[in-house]
C-alpha cells in the first residue's frame, strides 16, 4: 500500500501537532518496512528526518490552513497514486476521493470562539467559516479518525454523535529522550545562557486563548504576594510572544510583577529538557488540551505538575498530578503552596509521575497506526 502522511504542521519550533508528526514518522520507519511512504511537509521545515527507503519527504508549498489545500492538493496525491491520505491534522483536500484518515488532536477552533481572535474582524470572520466549514466536512468524510485522547473523541463525538463509531483513541507517546534525563554539560551551558533562575514555576506551550495564560498569571502574582518564602520565585515561560500575548504583557505589568517573569523564545529541544528539568514545577492550567505533551515531559525528567482537571489532562496525568480548576487562581495558588511546601508530597507526586509515563511511549502509538493501515484500508 502506498501511503501518504500530510505531515505540513512540523515545525523547526515545538508544537504540538510537530512534535506527534516527528516522533509518529520516526517510529513508522523503524517499525514498517513494507509499505511506500510520502511524506508531505511545507518548504519551511528544516530539519532531515531520518527514514527508511520506503519513505520519501516531498514538499508542498501550502499552509495547512489556506484554500491552496483544499484546491490543489488532490493533483500531488493523484501525481503519486497514492491508496491512503492520512492527515495529521483535521484538513483534508475539497476533490481527494480516495481513502482518508484524519488524526484530531483537539476541536480549539470549534470549541472556542477566542481561538480565531485579535485579528481585523474580515480576516477572523474568513477563519471563522473556514474552520466551521472543512473540520466537519473532513471529519465526515474520513472513513476512520484517530483522536489523540478519550476527551478529544469526547468533544468529537458532542459535536458530531454519528461520529463516534468510527472514531479511535490512540495515545501520543512520549520521547524516549526525556526519560533518560539531561546531560550534566548540557544543564551547566543552559543555566548559565539563559541565566535561569534557582526557583521557578514553568509554563511550556502557545499562547492561544486556551492556554489559560492571563489566570495563570493572576494566581503567580497572588502567590508571591500572599507569603515571604515566595519572594525568590520566578514564573518562567517558554512560547511565543504573539498577537494574543500582548494582553498579558500588559497584565504583568498592571500586576507589579515584571520582574519576578522571565520568557523565552527559540529554544532548542535539549534547552527545553533542561529547563523542564530545573524547574521547581509545571504550572500547566490550561483548557480544550488536546493531549499534554508538556506533562509527561515533566514527569519523565523528574518535576512535579500542577495541572487543569478538565479536557486531557486528567486522564494523561494518571493521578499523578495536583489538578485545579482553571477558573479560580485561589486553588491554583493552594496548589502550588502544597507541591513546593510539603516534601513528602512532592516526592511521592514525582515518583508517581516516573510510573505514568511508562504507559505512552510512540511505538505504542505507531504500532496501533499501523494496524488501522493493515485493517482498516
Amino acid at each position: 500500500m502506498k501511503i501518504a502522511i500530510d505531515a505540513r504542521y512540523l515545525s523547526n519550533l515545538y508544537s504540538g501537532i510537530g512534535v506527534y508528526s516527528e516522533n509518529l514518522i520516526l517510529q513508522l520507519s523503524r517499525l514498517d518496512s513494507t509499505n511506500q511512504y510520502v511524506v508531505i511537509v511545507h518548504p519551511t521545515y528544516a530539519k532531515s528526518l531520518k527514514l527508511g527507503d520506503n519513505f520519501r519527504v516531498i514538499t508542498y508549498n501550502a499552509r495547512p490552513v489556506s484554500l491552496k489545500t483544499l484546491l490543489t492538493l488532490p493533483r500531488i496525491l493523484a501525481q503519486e497514486d497514492v491508496d491512503l491520505l492520512h492527515s495529521l491534522f483535521p484538513l483534508s483536500p475539497l476533490f481527494f476521493e480516495g481513502n482518508l484518515l484524519v488524526t484530531v488532536h483537539d476541536l480549539q477552533p470549534l470549541l472556542m470562539p477566542e481561538f480565531t481572535a485579535k485579528r481585523p474582524m474580515p480576516i477572523r470572520k474568513g477563519y471563522d467559516y473556514f474552520y466551521g466549514w472543512v473540520y466537519p466536512r473532513t471529519l465526515r468524510k474520513a472513513k476512520w479518525i484517530v483522536s489523540v485522547s478519550e476527551a478529544t473523541k469526547a468533544h468529537i463525538t458532542s459535536l458530531f454523535p454519528e461520529l463516534k463509531h468510527k472514531t479511535i483513541v490512540v495515545h501520543s507517546g512520549i520521547e524516549r529522550d526525556f526519560i533518560t534525563g539531561v546531560e550534566p554539560f548540557a544543564m551547566r551551558k543552559t543555566v548559565e545562557k539563559y541565566a535561569i533562575p534557582e526557583k521557578y514555576l514553568l509554563y511550556v506551550g502557545s499562547t492561544r486563548p486556551n492556554k489559560n495564560l492571563p489566570q495563570m498569571i493572576r494566581a503567580f502574582a497572588q502567590l508571591v504576594g500572599s507569603d515571604a518564602k515566595f519572594e525568590d520565585l520566578i514564573f518562567l515561560m517558554v512560547l511565543q510572544r504573539d498577537r494574543f500575548f500582548k494582553d498579558c504583557e500588559r497584565l504583568i505589568d498592571k500586576l507589579g510583577v515584571r520582574q519576578r517573569v522571565k520568557i523565552l523564545e527559540n529554544i532548542t529541544e535539549e534547552e527545553k529538557k533542561v529547563v523542564v528539568a530545573y524547574a521547581s514545577l509545571l504550572f500547566f492550567a490550561t483548557k480544550y488540551e488536546g493531549f499534554g505533551f508538556p506533562i509527561l515531559e515533566a514527569q519523565a525528567l523528574g518535576t512535579p505538575v500542577l495541572a487543569s482537571d478538565c479536557s486531557a489532562l486528567p486522564e494523561i496525568s494518571g493521578g499523578a498530578a495536583v489538578l485545579i480548576d482553571p477558573d479560580k487562581p485561589e486553588k491554583m495558588v493552594e496548589g502550588i503552596k502544597k507541591i513546593l511546601s510539603d516534601d513528602p508530597f512532592r516526592t511521592t507526586l514525582i515518583k508517581k509521575g516516573k510510573a505514568n509515563v511508562l504507559r505512552f511511549s510512540w511505538e505504542k502509538s505507531a504500532k496501533k497506526i499501523l494496524d488501522i493501515y493493515k485493517h482498516l484500508f
